[in-house]
């Protein structure tokens, strides 16, 4: 299996990152999965039978743990070929009333670290001439979103860097691209205080 591409999938312990996780296992590449929840990691590692996955608990808003995942993303001795930076999370509710820190964390995780860890591969890629990196975003990078404001505006951010970095980077045989979910069901809603009678397919 020392010949498997291998893909860095963040936040990938469920959802819409286990669901990458697998569906890479599927196409033949190896795993490096990040995210806080060791046990949930675990648990998808011993569902890829076959498949060599290395597990990094990491809280991407801590600065230490963001730069472990960063040493691992530019390790020449298992280069990464392809990052899928889907950590994230979101809040809901009228902007003057929800918590100021967990805004700013919420800003610190879906652009701060993203953006890290965008250039941390990406160098080496560069130099390799192949890579691909994939950035997840969201419907709510298309406009503005009240009741959402930071995070609609946190995921704007994701898909005009992803564009701009993508026309920076193609000409060196890197792939870079920008996924934009519309409503999904997993565990995002609960964690954003969102309503799911009001979010369609949760009725």
């Amino acid at each position: 299996m020392a010949d498997r591409p291998i893909a860095l999938v963040t936040g990938a312990s469920s959802g819409i990152g286990a669901s990458f996780a697998r569906q890479l296992a599927i196409r033949g590449h190896d795993l490096v999965v990040v995210a806080r929840d060791v046990t949930r990691l675990e648990k998808l590692a011993a569902d890829l039978p076959g498949v060599d996955v290395e597990v990094i608990s990491a809280d991407l808003q801590q600065p230490e743990q963001l730069a472990s995942v960063e040493e691992r993303l530019v390790a020449r001795d298992r280069p990464v070929d392809t990052l899928v930076n889907n950590a994230g999370y979101g809040t809901a509710g009228t902007f003057t009333e929800l918590d100021l820190e967990r805004e700013i964390g919420m800003i610190d995780l879906n652009n701060t670290a993203l953006v890290r860890l965008t250039q941390s591969p990406a160098t080496a890629m560069v130099e390799r001439r192949r890579g691909g990196i994939l950035n997840v975003a969201s419907v709510g990078s298309f406009q503005p979103g009240p009741y959402n404001a930071t995070y609609s505006a946190t995921k704007a951010f994701v898909l005009s860097f992803t564009e701009a970095v993508h026309e920076e980077l193609k000409p060196q045989g890197v792939h870079v691209t920008c996924v934009c979910p519309g409503f999904t069901v997993t565990e995002f809603q609960e964690r954003a205080g969102i309503d799911e009678s009001s979010v369609p397919g949760l009725m």
